[in-house]
């Protein structure tokens, strides 16, 4: 069989299976009763002995979200439907029981599997958004600092998209690069939060906003960013204008005038993937940008930190930054040796 056919083929299946799950009845402990299904159609894939763990597990998850359920911290154990309350109230568990990095990713692993067999992205959504931190099953926070080679193809893709969605992406992405801000934080902003001449951006919606989030101007500081912003938000204004469209918010649905939601950005990332041959996520601009501005000086830690708004430096260098310390420490100390050289 063909690689076409093959695609074909496996596309048929996913549409099928796609109908056959929303139309299951799970009873009563909808997450316990689906959990068969899964099994069912896995053993395929994996070992028995992954099988076995990942079924373990699953039960196990089955009690904690009934346990959250009977005490009214969410609304639904049907893994088809569970959203931001439910995996905001698994994570709030997992905290409390104070796991491991590694134990945490496992965990985080095996639920998102099981939530996306039944057609839900939400710990992948929110994890995009960064409403989550993903911890990898190797005991560190998952860092994705993208190459520059990545980043630059990225940029050209965006570059070839037209209409409205280039438009926005043109915006969206150089804010994203120049900032380190969160995609959530950008998401619903204003055309008064983008300063060019002062060269900042108002984040006007901190992550944890409504508690201890802040609302704080951060420094634009890059200029080549700068450039991309002056012309795309001209191109924005043009368009919009023509269309009739008069808003406050820098990314609206013309159709609607409200600010764009997060699967509409999602949708069009997709897009420069397949232009450009980098998958990636909107939050990795976030690390890149750090890990290309440190490079291998450790002494800008602090600053970058900073421009990242974390409370402890800690933070930024577990999670955010990906150097090669090796290289950063043969820079700062291979010629000390000078001082005292033997012959």
């Amino acid at each position: 069989m063909g690689a076409k056919k093959r695609t074909k083929k496996k596309a048929a299946e996913s549409s099928r299976w796609a109908e056959t799950r929303s139309g299951i009845r799970l009873g009563r402990y909808p997450f316990k009763a689906g959990i068969k299904h899964y099994i069912a159609k896995k053993s395929i894939r994996f070992t028995p002995v992954t099988i076995y763990e990942n079924g373990r597990k699953l039960e196990y998850f089955s009690e904690v979200f009934e346990r959250f359920k009977s005490s009214g911290s969410i609304e639904t154990t049907d893994p088809r439907h569970m959203g931001p309350a439910e995996i905001e109230a698994f994570f709030r568990w997992m905290k409390a029981k104070e796991m491991t990095n590694s134990s945490e990713g496992t965990y985080v692993k095996i639920l998102k599997g099981y939530l996306e067999f039944w057609g839900n992205k939400i710990i992948e959504r929110m994890a995009e958004d960064d409403e989550i931190v993903i911890k990898s099953a190797d005991g560190d926070g998952e860092v994705r600092a993208l190459p520059i080679e990545e980043v630059r193809r990225i940029f050209a893709a965006i570059d070839l998209i037209g209409g409205y969605p280039g438009i926005v992406m043109r915006v969206l992405l150089p804010l994203a690069f120049g900032t380190g801000c969160r995609p959530k934080e950008m998401f619903e902003a204003e055309m008064q939060d983008i300063n060019l001449a002062a060269e900042t951006f108002y984040v006007r919606h901190p992550k944890g906003e409504g508690s201890w989030g802040k609302k704080e101007k951060v420094n634009i500081i890059r200029q080549d960013m700068l450039r991309r912003l002056e012309r795309s938000l001209k191109e924005r204004e043009e368009y919009l204008a023509e269309m009739g469209v008069k808003t406050k918010f820098v990314f609206v649905n013309p159709s609607t005038g409200k600010p764009l939601c997060g699967n509409t950005f999602r949708k069009h990332k997709i897009k420069i993937e397949e232009l450009s041959g980098v998958s990636f996520r909107i939050k990795d601009l976030r690390p890149t940008l750090l890990t290309l501005l440190v490079d291998d000086d450790l002494s800008l830690i602090g600053a970058a930190s900073k421009q990242l708004r974390h409370e402890r430096q800690t933070n930024t260098e577990k999670y955010y930054l990906r150097i090669d310390k090796r290289k950063a420490v043969r820079n700062a100390l291979g010629d000390r040796w000078e001082k005292d050289a033997i012959d």
